[in-house]
């Protein structure tokens, strides 16, 4: 039971990783001269999360549990959510960090 509920854990930080990357090269893309640090400020997260991610993983290893099997499904989706927020603008793609956080 513990490590189907850390696999759990484990997707919500791979999902974080993708809305974060994703998010940021929308910002990156946009003309706006504030959006560049958007983006360096959601690398930023994302660099942050990355520690959430080894420590996921690391106790799904201590439990001898795997993975979901469909992490990249996860992560693609994510993405694309993370890309369509970012699109939006600011205050849309900052709202989805708040509720990723």
């Amino acid at each position: 039971m513990s490590g189907a509920l850390m696999r759990v854990n484990h997707v919500g930080e791979v999902c974080a990783q993708a809305l974060y990357t994703a998010q940021a090269m929308a910002a990156r893309s946009s003309t706006n001269p504030g959006r560049e640090r958007l983006a360096l400020q959601l690398e930023a997260a994302g660099r942050e999360e990355t520690d959430h991610l080894a420590w996921t993983r690391d106790r799904l290893d201590e439990l001898g549990a795997r993975p979901s099997l469909l992490n990249p499904v996860w992560y693609a989706g994510a993405f694309g959510i993370g890309l369509i927020a970012g699109r939006m603008g600011p205050g849309v793609s900052l709202g989805f960090v708040v509720e990723t956080e």
